[in-house]
């Protein structure tokens, strides 16, 4: 048995769909978390817990529908994803630069400062604690105390500037876990 939809049938319930539209938290949070909470899971890359992703994923759902317009012709599932992902990829970021500015900071606090009289020349003077090798060393001199860029300090050290990456990032991981 087959049920012939009219054309004027289906723009009567396109009709109805608009106007039935509820932007009521409680129910829209409980029909499309399942998305939400999917969208989170595929974020779990960026370092955030998944309970803080998921939150935000709520969040952006709730930036979703009460923004949502029914009468534009989108699915809500279509227009809360791009929300979702917008609050998801906001959060990733804000996450990045606070670890940036943590591993910097860091490293720049617990360094002892030669008083000025005492330095050579201009530039600010500090100790790097022992258990670094000579490659370790000189790479975060240049990066931080020259403060030179990557490609620089690549050729100073005869070294790819993804190597150089990599050793910054390790010897930033040996100050961090001395700390």
């Amino acid at each position: 048995m087959s049920i012939e939809l009219q054309p004027s049938t289906v723009k009567n319930f396109a009709a109805e769909a608009v106007t039935a539209w509820d932007p009521d938290p409680e129910r829209i949070v409980a029909d499309f978390k399942n998305l939400a909470y999917g969208l989170a899971k595929s974020y779990q890359f960026c370092g955030l817990p998944l309970d803080d992703l998921r939150q935000e994923a709520l969040l952006g759902l709730l930036d979703a529908a009460g923004k949502f317009d029914p009468g534009r012709g989108v699915l809500f599932s279509t227009y809360a994803t791009w929300w979702i992902k917008k609050r998801l990829l906001r959060a990733a970021r804000q996450e990045t630069k606070a670890l940036r500015a943590i591993s910097s900071n860091d490293l720049l606090e617990n360094v002892p400062a030669v008083p000025e009289e005492l330095a050579p020349d201009s530039r600010p003077v500090f100790e790097l604690p022992s258990g670094l090798d000579e490659n370790e060393r000189s790479i975060l001199t240049l990066c931080y105390r020259d403060r030179l860029p990557l490609c620089e300090v690549a050729k100073q050290t005869g070294l790819s500037v993804e190597r150089v990456k990599q050793l910054r990032a390790k010897a930033l991981r040996r100050l961090r876990s001395q700390l």
